[in-house]
């Protein structure tokens, strides 16, 4: 469905929209305050406001409380999925993977949001 988000502007936006609200249907589905969490967070465009369109990352956020981050990042040499924590402190997790891991992403970002708003 989204295999030619690199090519495609259209199917790229598409595929932000698609965290996005995977994000905050996880949010509610958890009942939590979706207030607490700030996506994006990362900002994915230059300076004169062009997006970057590469895939680093699709989709980003940081839990306001705990200062934790999360950033996703799509590369299409990486297979397996991988994870890992990063920053001083290990305070971001990063979860990379090829657009045809969408399922595992997902998996590993709601993962992500339960262990942050601790259910």
């Amino acid at each position: 469905m989204f295999d030619e988000y690199r090519a495609d502007t259209a199917v790229y936006q598409a595929l932000e929209r698609h965290f996005s609200e995977f994000f905050q249907a996880e949010i509610k589905r958890r009942q939590a305050d979706a207030n607490l969490m700030n996506t994006p967070y990362y900002r994915t465009t230059f300076a004169n406001g062009q997006p970057f369109f590469d895939g680093n990352p699709i989709f980003s956020a940081k839990h306001e409380r705990t200062g934790e981050t999360l950033r996703v990042v799509l590369d299409e040499d990486i297979q397996p999925l991988c994870s890992y924590l990063d920053k001083e402190g290990q305070s971001e997790r990063v979860i990379v993977g090829h657009v045809s891991a969408l399922a595992d992403i997902r998996q590993q970002v709601a993962q992500w949001i339960a262990v942050q708003l601790g259910v």
